[in-house]
């Protein structure tokens, strides 16, 4: 119980390093004094001020936006959240077997505690009843799918939308076999 706490302090100081150190405020400029004037870029893009803005020359201005273009445009919270992106599953599964773990643990207290006491087991608690899968709740949950990656791939204006076909008629598909099991009198 101990190393789950212990692995959860570790894995929250990793993330509060990873955006403390990923907080960047200033970058200077590689030539900050190439036409006599120091430039300081932020990496928010703060815009100049207009009076700052009209004290350059052309050939100044263009320079800023060369040294603008060339910053890459990356925000300084990136490392933390590709760390939430790839923790986050991590976390999810390793939080799934952890209450499988505890729910088994805790049957097997039960069983011994039973055994103990002379109780004859009931044979459902050693083997639980398993849900039957059902074709139908497969159906609406894969046309569900499909249908959302379509819309948001349609919302997103992007050529992909094609793709949320696979879903969908894999939904059809088992909606057809549900059908055809209840029709032969096997659903």
């Amino acid at each position: 119980m101990n190393w789950l706490k212990y692995t959860w302090i570790a894995i929250l100081g990793l993330a509060l390093a990873a955006g403390a150190l990923a907080d960047e405020t200033n970058v200077e400029a590689q030539s900050p004094e190439r036409h006599g004037v120091k430039v300081v870029l932020d990496t928010d893009k703060q815009a100049i001020s207009k009076d700052a803005m009209d004290k350059l020359t052309p050939d100044q201005v263009f320079e800023l936006e060369k040294i603008k273009a060339a910053e890459p445009d990356i925000p300084g919270q990136a490392p933390f959240i590709v760390f939430i992106v790839f923790a986050c599953p991590v976390a999810i599964v390793g939080t799934i077997l952890f209450y499988r773990h505890r729910r088994n643990l805790v049957l097997h207290k039960t069983l011994a505690a039973m055994i103990d006491k002379g109780v004859p087991i009931p044979p459902e608690l050693l083997q639980p009843e398993k849900r039957p899968k059902s074709d139908l709740q497969r159906a609406f949950v894969l046309i569900g799918v499909g249908l959302g990656l379509i819309l948001f791939f349609l919302a997103m204006h992007n050529d992909v939308w094609g793709v949320g076909f696979i879903p969908l008629l894999m939904g059809i598909g088992y909606l057809l076999a549900w059908k055809l099991a209840k029709k032969n009198g096997n659903g």
